[in-house]
């Protein structure tokens, strides 16, 4: 290892001990420090001390291309109401909340006659157990109602970033594993970046933090890398929608409340040319996927604009 490696090295044994989980926060910051190389040898290294144990799956292996594992990916996560023959397909940051929680009022709903979720107070705990099955969407009976939630993708960035890491601060200050936190104050990214700070450091905050990777990765990884085979596709932006489709399949009067919107808002204006162009490329396999509903020329019209407005420098008429 180089002398910058070994220092790094020294650090994490002095905080975390000498055991096997120790050496995978070590192979962690190497990443978030761009040693990459030094990183792969450590992770092989760990291999030959200790084969059956170590981790094959580490972020190391996902370093040269983060979603490469999910290129031929055909599966999905779907959720289902066999009362009402209904399969959705869960994308995080795309109203999940909402509907696990409608989902698991309709389970009920024919015990406690219920007919109508309309606001917060008629919501249950979304966190509930649902019949969630990760299959491919063929596979899911023929007469279900298949159908999934999108979202203009660097606008759920956006909100991942306004919810997860301001608000809730489960992305990194308040991981569960009580190590992320560690992890960056070594590597000295910070646990509240800046928004362009964030996006310039992407990568190795998705190293960092499986919870944040989680809320942002794009949306075909979620949809099995495709459209066909949905029944209908529903934008998060026209939410009402769903909810009156829900209403003539249930017979129960559904209008869909926004759960999980905590955090300040982030323009699109706060991000600079470059951060825009980079995730415009992280995410551009959704954008060619949701061709029909996104594009990247939109959305740049869009920050141009927002750039460009009045309001948003200042200025006064």
């Amino acid at each position: 290892m180089s002398k910058e490696a070994l220092e790094v090295a020294h650090k994490v044994k002095t905080r975390f001990g000498d055991e096997y989980h120790s050496k995978k926060i070590l192979i962690s910051i190497l990443i978030a420090q761009g040693n990459k190389q030094q990183a792969l040898e450590y992770h092989q290294q760990l291999l030959k001390e200790n084969p059956k144990s170590a981790d094959k799956n580490m972020g190391v292996l996902r370093t040269c291309n983060s979603w490469e594992k999910f290129e031929n990916q055909t599966f999905s996560t779907f959720i289902l109401c066999d009362k009402f023959k209904i399969a959705y397909t869960l994308i995080l940051k795309c109203a999940t909340r909402t509907l696990l929680a409608t989902i698991s009022h309709l389970e009920k709903s024919m015990e406690e006659e219920s007919q109508r979720i309309t606001t917060l107070q008629d919501q249950p705990q979304p966190y509930q157990s649902h019949k969630s099955y990760i299959v491919n969407i063929e596979d899911v009976a023929a007469d279900y109602f298949k159908f999934v939630v999108v979202r203009e993708p660097i606008k759920r960035f956006l909100s991942a970033v306004s919810n997860i890491i301001f608000f809730q601060r489960a992305a990194f200050e308040n991981h569960p594993s009580l190590t992320s936190c560690k992890y960056l104050s070594i590597t000295k990214l910070g646990v509240n970046p800046e928004i362009n700070w964030l996006v310039e450091n992407l990568e190795s905050y998705l190293e960092i933090s499986q919870v944040w990777e989680g809320h942002i990765k794009p949306q075909h990884t979620f949809m099995g890398n495709q459209i066909k085979g949905f029944d209908r596709v529903f934008q998060v932006e026209r939410l009402g929608e769903l909810g009156e489709k829900l209403s003539e399949i249930t017979s129960i009067e559904i209008n869909l409340p926004r759960l999980n919107t905590g955090g300040r808002k982030i323009s699109l204006a706060e991000l600079s040319e470059k951060s825009m162009k980079k995730l415009i490329d992280f995410y551009s396999r959704d954008y060619e996927l949701l061709k029909d509903y996104y594009s990247p020329d939109k959305i740049w019209d869009e920050y141009q604009a927002l750039k460009n407005s009045k309001q948003y420098l200042g200025l006064a008429d």
